[in-house]
């Protein structure tokens, strides 16, 4: 009984927990495909990760600038980063560059798909943050916060946006880019 036990020790401890390894500098994302089956992380080392979460195999994206965030689109077959270089990049399931969208003044913060999957919203450094469609054509810019724009995120609906700010605020815009609510009442960065 006592070999049964570590071996049904040891087969329980795998199965909850893998440590993968393959960046060589800070990890700045980790993101769930769709499924559950993958992990997309983001890196300084200038490289987008995606790792089987069962087998551990791997598929590298490499870029010409650190990684700030990377996501997958809403079918899983595609892969979103944002780029310190002031763009975000989409790469196809070929992993072939789909869209690059260009345009901020600043580093790329986040960068996330839409719930259906048609439109892209980054968020920058240049304290705006934008909704573009799928192929990298920008369709507005959201203006009003006052420093870093850090994150930006759709509702579940599709139908509302979020923003947060190193200006200690958060705003709530519609997803036409309408501005609905300023959130305020933090001491620091939001």
């Amino acid at each position: 009984t006592r070999s049964f036990q570590a071996i049904w020790n040891a087969y329980h401890q795998s199965a909850m927990y893998s440590e993968f390894s393959g960046h060589t500098q800070a990890v700045n994302s980790a993101a769930f495909s769709p499924d559950g089956s993958r992990i997309v992380t983001a890196s300084s080392d200038n490289s987008v990760i995606v790792w089987h979460v069962l087998s551990g195999d791997t598929v590298v994206y490499r870029t010409h600038a650190r990684v700030n965030h990377a996501s997958f689109s809403p079918d899983g077959t595609q892969i979103l980063a944002a780029l310190s270089n002031d763009t975000a990049v989409l790469w196809n399931s070929n992993r072939k560059i789909a869209a690059i969208f260009a345009g901020h003044r600043n580093e790329v913060r986040s960068a996330l798909f839409s719930p259906d999957g048609s439109r892209v919203l980054t968020a920058s450094w240049d304290n705006t943050a934008r909704v573009w469609n799928n192929r990298g054509q920008l369709l507005f810019t959201l203006e009003g916060h006052d420093n870093y724009v850090d994150w930006a995120a759709w509702s579940h609906n599709g139908q509302y946006i979020v923003t947060t700010s190193a200006d200690k605020t958060a705003r709530i815009w519609k997803a036409d880019g309408t501005p609905l609510h300023l959130l305020e009442g933090h001491i620091s960065g939001v």
